[in-house]
């Protein structure tokens, strides 16, 4: 999320994109109070999808060399 937030922050300042933002997520998050079979779906695929940080995002951050995101790097099972 940080190596998002570095490339990208200054197209989100933007008050149109911010605009369209805050509606998107304020429909989100009504469709989960409202209880949407879809959301529940979509959650349970984050879970099984998204584990870890793929390794060639750690490559993209490590080759970067952008001192404002960390990088953990994964456990090296020999």
């Amino acid at each position: 999320m940080q190596l998002f937030v570095h490339r990208n922050h200054l197209l989100w300042k933007d008050k149109a994109a911010l605009n369209w933002l805050m509606d998107c997520a304020l429909k989100v998050v009504g469709r989960v109070d409202a209880g949407d079979p879809l959301a529940a779906e979509n959650k349970t695929k984050r879970e099984l999808r998204y584990v870890g940080t793929p390794r060639n995002v750690l490559r993209h951050i490590l080759l970067s060399d952008i001192k404002e995101v960390p990088v953990v790097l994964p456990e090296v099972r020999i």
